[in-house]
């Protein structure tokens, strides 16, 4: 297991091992061989995690310092095995943009590699941000890349790198991811090699199947968590579904979850006083600045194979939970994320009730008409405590509507649409239809959204992969 370190940093400043400035020459460049480089996670009002996987075993430590600032404040070692995540979490922080860098302790057979009188060569140094309440920030929504599906595929990936590159440039506080990115659960994933060992085709079997692809999906991302705080919804294709069985329909095989769970836990930084399955890992909520962020777990606690939008559940254990949540919160922001609705509908029918559509995922199709299933439930909960935007994904499209006051948002993706065909289907756009004018209500171009949050306002845009606004609107406190 990952071997976590906590370091809480005093209200008047920055604990740790305090770094003198001195005039020396640039350090040596770190020489070990990577796993998995720079992982941010686990973002809160007043902290972060920082994660790397070595290749082999190494010491590292993680010096950080308020950008602007001289001074470095360390943290410990940890001594790591290869392919051992070392997680550095770092809190108390005061609101404020940090660079920080992770030190090697190298001892080669010749003698340790000695820099300002310690055994310690340097990697790049990285950024982050704590948002300060009060202030604007902020993150992007990023959902459905199926990037290692892709990847596998040999596709083209031209449209993912462009977004990745004005995210990046962007330089948000956050990515919220919505879901479908690993692929642990896949149909028509041929099978491909990572490191030289073969990640299965298809759904993966086996645990060590679900690694490879956490491996090859963390470099496809690379470099951007290195400087942006990561936070995954968990979507049907990620593995993680309360049903399947022995036969494999649909792809979802008995061993697939708990296999996924645990490569998820290995690979990304979470909260580490996670509790598996519970609270802070599959879903969790966090503050940052202003906002309280609910990212919910719509797969996981679906016991059954949905037959119908009523099966769709997140559980009493989760509902409960969010409910609590909602209500106690005083966050001038609540913004709730979830893969797919908890009912929807699926013209298609091929394996499940698929949940599918937006705004017209009701009754009768009616966009003012409860929802389906759960989600009128849930519905009724965001209204009574004051949540201004619902984030989705799955249907590969961006839309945005209101109801009640909510914006519910479908939020595209990063990607090219080559496994997307429903898009064209006439009961998909029927379904997208949200103002009744005949007329379908959606983007279908790749791209990402992006969300200002400011004291009096939010902004919404959802931009192309060059980062041309194709839609904006505001959203009131």
């Amino acid at each position: 297991m990952a071997a976590v370190l906590a370091l809480s940093c005093g209200a008047t400043g920055l604990a740790g091992v305090d770094r003198e400035p001195v005039e020396v020459p640039p350090p040596p460049a770190c020489r070990l061989e990577w796993i998995a480089e720079e992982t941010l996670g686990g973002l809160t009002h007043d902290g972060v995690t920082i994660q790397m996987i070595p290749a082999e075993p190494a010491r590292l430590f993680v010096e950080y310092r308020r950008e602007g600032e001289p001074r470095w404040h360390a943290t410990p070692s940890q001594q790591v095995d290869a392919d051992q995540a070392a997680r550095f979490r770092l809190s108390g922080l005061p609101p404020a943009v940090y660079r920080y860098r992770i030190r090697c302790v190298e001892e080669p057979a010749t003698g340790p590699i000695v820099f300002a009188g310690e055994p310690a060569s340097v990697r790049p140094e990285h950024r982050f941000v704590i948002p300060a309440p009060g202030s604007e920030f902020h993150f992007v929504f990023v959902t459905d890349s199926h990037v290692y599906k892709h990847w596998s595929r040999g596709s083209d990936l031209q449209a993912f790198d462009r977004a990745r590159a004005t995210i990046r440039a962007l330089g948000p506080a956050l990515i919220v991811l919505g879901g479908d990115e690993v692929m642990t659960h896949c149909i028509r994933c041929p099978e491909a090699a990572v490191d030289g060992e073969s990640a299965g085709a298809d759904t993966i079997r086996s645990q060590r199947e679900a690694e490879l692809r956490y491996r090859q999906w963390l470099r496809l991302w690379s470099p951007l968590f290195a400087d942006i705080p990561a936070a995954l919804v968990l979507g049907n294709h990620d593995g993680e579904a309360g049903f399947g069985d022995a036969e494999g329909r649909c792809g979802h095989w008995l061993e697939t979850p708990a296999a996924s769970a645990a490569a998820r836990r290995k690979y990304l930084p979470g909260d580490p006083a996670a509790v598996p399955g519970g609270p802070g890992d599959r879903y969790r909520a966090f503050v940052t600045g202003d906002a309280l962020f609910v990212l919910l777990d719509v797969m996981g606690e679906t016991p059954v194979f949905p037959e119908s939008p009523d099966d769709w559940t997140l559980g009493a254990a989760q509902l409960a939970w969010l409910e609590q949540t909602l209500e106690t919160s005083d966050a001038r922001w609540k913004l709730v994320f979830l893969h797919h609705l908890a009912g929807g509908v699926d013209g298609r029918r091929r394996c499940y009730s698929y949940g599918r559509g937006s705004l017209r995922a009701t009754v009768d199709g009616n966009p003012d008409s409860p929802f389906l299933g759960e989600q009128q439930q849930l519905h009724t909960l965001f209204v009574r405590t004051g949540v201004q935007a619902v984030f989705q994904g799955h249907d590969h499209v961006f839309a945005a509507g209101r109801r009640d006051g909510i914006l519910y948002l479908v939020g595209g993706r990063p990607t090219a649409q080559e496994d997307s065909g429903w898009i064209a289907a006439d009961w998909f756009r029927e379904l997208y239809d949200q103002d009744l004018d005949g007329a379908p209500d959606f983007l279908a171009g790749p791209g990402f959204v992006d969300v200002t949050l400011a004291p009096a306002e939010a902004r919404i845009r959802y931009l192309g992969a060059d980062g041309d606004t194709l839609f904006e609107e505001t959203l009131d406190p």
